[in-house]
């Protein structure tokens, strides 16, 4: 599993993705506020993944590694 916890302001809406190294979008959510979640990876192919939370305003990108 992998846990992500993200705050966002009271009124923001933002997407969370991850994303493989190829580009491909494997798990996508959107939350508003906040987000405390832990995703089933598992069935996902080992190796680097980005995780990325968009809102209006910026944009957080951090890489994680599957294994």
């Amino acid at each position: 599993l992998l846990s992500v916890e993200a705050v966002v302001g009271e009124q923001q809406t933002a997407d969370l993705e991850i994303i493989s190294l190829t580009g491909q979008t494997v798990y996508r959510a959107s939350f508003e506020g906040r987000y405390d979640g832990q995703l089933p990876i598992a069935s996902y192919a080992k190796g680097m993944y980005l995780v990325r939370i968009k809102t209006a305003h910026s944009i957080f990108q951090k890489k994680v590694l599957f294994e």
